[in-house]
């Protein structure tokens, strides 16, 4: 009798654990769905708050609302935007009053830049070139004149950034071509080193101001910020080694400054800092690249190819796993034939070689 009770109530012990389990793993199955959901409702709720108002002046000011904002260090016009850029909310950036408020303040005075042609932008762009230093001089000492108000807007600001870094740019690549076929030990002398030295420090503390504004997560974040300072590393390496082969140069005697290039020891700073510049240049001229993010053409032509590259990436992945999928039993089969010797007429042997390796 004992027997059968205690079998009973094992046996419904163990119903209701099978029956709990079971009502846990239907719980937790749901929760991600639900969890779905709630998140396109809040996506959605978003946006119609957004339909909800009337004309873009009430849009501005729900953009400029600085509630959940918790950055003091980034003073950004629009907070509300920037929350939803943090979350990814795509849906509300896309929304069309959104985006009007957006290209208003973008071009501020300069609203006929959409509507101009190609060639008139690009000659925009050189005439912006020659005359940055000028404006750049201006707008540091009299901002306030109202003929110079215009461009304190956001594609001004973008307009002179460009043509500063393409200035930069082309001193970088003046100092390559000046230097072609130098035989000399030291550092280049083309000239353009200074400016080069001046611009990258001052690329440098523009990234440390944005490092402090941004904070870390939102810096680390920016694929762009990490090309920067890979960028920054290169040209402060060379800018070292430059300052190192001058110095080597300067204690060493004449003969050794003059010494041929094939006798100069392998890793001699005047090797070493003209790789690291070559570097240094490929990564200012990709650069431009984040330029080219604005045009309505070449912009989602590069996020294009950069989801082309991450296929391209998991495609080599996969053929890398079937690749040694099938090298290894091959390897193993051919294995014992490794090393063996035939003979062929004449008196000559032959050895068959190792054919898999892994």
């Amino acid at each position: 009798m004992f027997w059968v009770i205690m079998k009973i109530s094992l046996s419904g012990t163990r119903n209701n654990g099978e029956s709990s389990l079971k009502w846990k793993d239907s719980t937790l199955s749901k929760l991600p769905t639900e969890y779905e959901e709630l998140k396109e409702q809040v996506r959605s709720f978003t946006v119609e708050l957004i339909d909800q108002c009337r004309n873009t002046d009430e849009v501005e000011l729900l953009l400029k609302l600085p509630g959940g904002f918790d950055f003091d260090t980034q003073k950004t016009e629009f907070p509300r935007l920037q929350i939803a850029l943090d979350y990814k909310q795509k849906e509300f950036v896309a929304q069309s009053m959104v985006q009007q408020v957006l290209t208003g303040h973008w071009l501020g005075e300069f609203r006929s830049w959409p509507r101009l042609s190609l060639l008139y932008k690009t000659l925009h762009i050189l005439g912006r070139l020659l005359l940055f230093p000028v404006l750049c001089i201006l707008l540091l000492v009299i901002p306030w004149v109202p003929r110079l108000r215009k461009y304190h807007s956001p594609i001004n600001r973008f307009l002179l950034s460009l043509s500063s870094f393409l200035f930069f740019f082309m001193c970088v690549c003046g100092v390559n071509m000046m230097n072609v076929g130098q035989a000399v030990r030291g550092p280049p002398s083309s000239g353009f080193e200074p400016v080069v030295v001046i611009f990258s420090l001052g690329h440098v503390w523009s990234s440390i101001r944005q490092f402090w504004a941004q904070g870390v997560i939102r810096f680390i974040r920016a694929p762009w910020n990490w090309y920067d300072l890979c960028m920054h590393f290169f040209f402060i390496s060379t800018f070292i080694f430059w300052l190192v082969s001058l110095l080597n140069l300067v204690s060493d005697d004449v003969n050794k400054a003059k010494m041929e290039r094939k006798l100069w020891y392998k890793y001699d700073p005047t090797l070493v800092h003209e790789g690291l510049y070559a570097i240094a240049s490929v990564l200012a001229a990709g650069k431009l690249g984040y330029y080219c993010l604005q045009s309505s053409r070449l912009g989602p032509l590069q996020v294009s190819m950069g989801k082309m590259a991450i296929q391209i990436g998991l495609f080599l992945v996969l053929f890398f796993l079937i690749i040694t999928a099938f090298s290894m039993p091959l390897t193993r089969m051919y294995a014992y034939y490794a090393g063996m010797v035939r003979n062929l007429p004449g008196g000559k042997t032959a050895s068959h070689q190792s054919t898999f390796t892994t």
